[in-house]
């Protein structure tokens, strides 16, 4: 390989790295997004229905699994900001 097609490897993968943290920054901000509106879906809901709603509104595997990624990254955070604000584990 000559140092030319080696440059043009090194920009490459420069803009496929780029690329890459961009779709990890859009994917967290989708990801925030849609952790948003399930807060304020649950805001809305009785007590206790909030997983009959995902079930009956989340209809493919792929929501479903998303939606219980997405709560669980929310209960870590929280546990996360009610542990520092306690000071307690």
């Amino acid at each position: 390989m000559n140092t030319v097609s080696l440059s043009n490897h090194a920009e490459r993968i420069n803009n496929h790295h780029d690329a890459a943290q961009a779709a990890a920054q859009s994917a967290i901000e989708h990801a925030l997004q849609a952790g948003q509106l399930l807060i304020e879906v649950k805001a809305s809901l009785a007590h206790g229905e909030l997983t009959a709603w995902i079930n009956q509104h989340c209809v493919s595997n792929k929501c479903l699994i998303f939606v219980k990624k997405v709560i669980q990254l929310i209960l870590l955070i929280l546990n996360i900001v009610y542990v520092n604000h306690r000071g307690e584990p």
